[in-house]
């Protein structure tokens, strides 16, 4: 079928899946302990304390900083029925790497202040990893 004839072979789907992990691993994401599934179910928002807990770290591991995130805003358009409409904003990914980076970097003790050029450096990162959509297997691009 017309379908089948569109469908790229294992070989070059394989080859543009190395020429991607060449790419992204000079990139300058810093290796991370990373989640690798932070689903929306698997984030929990406690109200009364005002603080965020995750769950489920059967895929934690080593991996790129911007996969991870990259990755959580992929999960925002769904695992199944994927929904591109549902992904972040640049704006509220923008707002949501701020404030990550600020949170980094109080908890290592540094001042919390981010400048814009830090934002857009992670922000170039996470696109470029977004580009990995993995869906059923233990997600990573560990080098």
């Amino acid at each position: 079928s017309k379908l089948l004839q569109e469908i790229p072979s294992i070989e070059t789907l394989s080859d543009e899946m190395e020429t991607l992990k060449r790419h992204l691993s000079q990139i300058g994401s810093p290796t991370v302990l990373c989640h690798n599934d932070l689903l929306t179910k698997n984030i929990i928002y406690d109200n009364k304390e005002g603080m965020v807990r995750f769950i489920d770290y059967e895929y934690a591991d080593f991996n790129y900083q911007a996969f991870d995130i990259g990755n959580h805003f992929n999960e925002f358009a769904g695992t199944s029925d994927t929904d591109y409409s549902l992904y972040p904003s640049p704006e509220l990914q923008r707002d949501w790497l701020t404030a990550y980076l600020e949170s980094y970097k109080h908890s290592v003790g540094l001042e919390a202040t981010v400048t814009e050029r830090e934002v857009q450096k992670l922000y170039v990162q996470v696109c470029k990893f977004s580009l990995v959509r993995v869906n059923g297997t233990a997600p990573s691009i560990r080098h």
